[in-house]
């Protein structure tokens, strides 16, 4: 399919940077000795920090036909970039992909690019049994945001997690696309969750609760939810692949099905975070414990300022106790994750935030 990359015309069509007709030379760049350049310049141009364009779409075709091609040099490349065509990005989360949403807003070039993805779907099933997993995990991530397509992709997502065979980080990911896609309180995949809420691995375990507690299995929420509240009382630890999102998302999914018990969950957790000396300095550690207290600063943008009855109990409680720790302004005088999170950066707004009058 590649030699009829010419057949479209691409100088009409358009990218991030204007005329999409540098494409194909991209596309065949990928075949080529320099590849990571041809890789890089496909990711900022046609999809440009989430932004999909009138030749994104047309270019998934090709993509597809390269992924699928045992001698295209690293596929799973490939794979990522087809999903930030389909998605905007990553999904750190593992949300269902908000398909009604995009659909309900009309015709635009990035629903142009999701079903041009959603397309190719057939072909990049197989990939799954791939020996490499630099190739099946990325694959099962993007299946991850095809919700519409589970008649689908839960038998392919749920052999590939039920196989004894596949590496830890494909059956974690197949997991966790199965909580993604699979319609909630479906009994279909009731069993393989149960017995990998046994697994030997933790990430396996934890993975298998995501996915009982978020398909809300009736049969396995008590051992789901206990798995994920032995999560949500952990630290990240430094080095670990995972860093801090196992523990966020348990305490995430863990709000979602019992809102009422989240701030005693949340209460021993931020006094422990708040206690402990960082192993950096504090602004990595404030990010980590912001995120745990359910104010995101993932966007890494500055938020419209929250308003203080929107915070919980919790929420609060945090608040009020980092405006009597000035040793943690004392590095940086306005801390970034603080505004990051619809937060005031400075020790004296924060404390006029909370009500309260500056000391000293």
């Amino acid at each position: 399919m590649i030699e009829e990359l010419d057949e479209v015309n691409w100088a009409a069509l358009s990218h991030a940077y204007g005329s999409a007709d540098d494409v194909p030379e991209m596309i065949r760049g990928l075949l080529g000795d320099e590849r990571d350049e041809a890789l890089e310049a496909l990711f900022s141009s046609i999809a440009h920090q989430g932004t999909r364009y009138s030749a994104s779409a047309p270019a998934v075709p090709f993509l597809l036909t390269l992924a699928a091609d045992p001698a295209t040099p690293f596929p799973g490349e490939i794979v990522v970039l087809l999903q930030s065509l389909a998605t905007g990005g990553d999904n750190h989360d593992w949300r269902r992909f908000p398909i009604d949403a995009l659909r309900a807003a009309g015709p635009s070039s990035a629903l142009s690019a999701y079903d041009a993805v959603a397309v190719g779907l057939p072909r990049l099933i197989p990939l799954l049994d791939d020996a490499d997993a630099e190739i099946a995990v990325p694959v099962a991530q993007l299946l991850a945001a095809f919700p519409e397509h589970a008649d689908l992709l839960v038998p392919a997502l749920a052999s590939v997690a039920a196989s004894d065979d596949a590496p830890i980080a494909l059956t974690t990911t197949a997991l966790l696309a199965l909580s993604a896609v699979a319609p909630v309180g479906t009994s279909t995949v009731s069993e393989l969750l149960g017995r990998r809420l046994s697994d030997e691995d933790e990430s396996v375990r934890w993975a298998a609760a995501v996915a009982a507690v978020r398909l809300r299995d009736s049969r396995l929420l008590t051992s789901a939810t206990g798995e994920l509240r032995r999560w949500a009382t952990r630290t990240a630890v430094a080095g670990d692949p995972w860093y801090g999102v196992r523990e966020e998302l348990a305490v995430a999914e863990l709000t979602e099905a019992d809102p009422a018990g989240h701030d005693d969950r949340i209460r021993p957790i931020l006094a422990r975070m708040l206690a402990e000396t960082p192993s950096s300095n504090w602004h990595n550690h404030l990010v980590a414990i912001l995120d745990r207290a359910g104010l995101p600063t993932s966007a890494w943008v500055d938020r419209e300022l929250l308003r203080w009855d929107y915070l919980g109990p919790a929420q609060r409680e945090l608040v009020e106790h980092l405006c009597e720790r000035p040793d943690i302004f004392a590095t940086d005088r306005v801390l970034a994750p603080l505004v990051w999170a619809g937060l005031p950066g400075t020790l004296a707004e924060l404390r006029a935030f909370a009500g309260r009058h500056a000391v000293g």
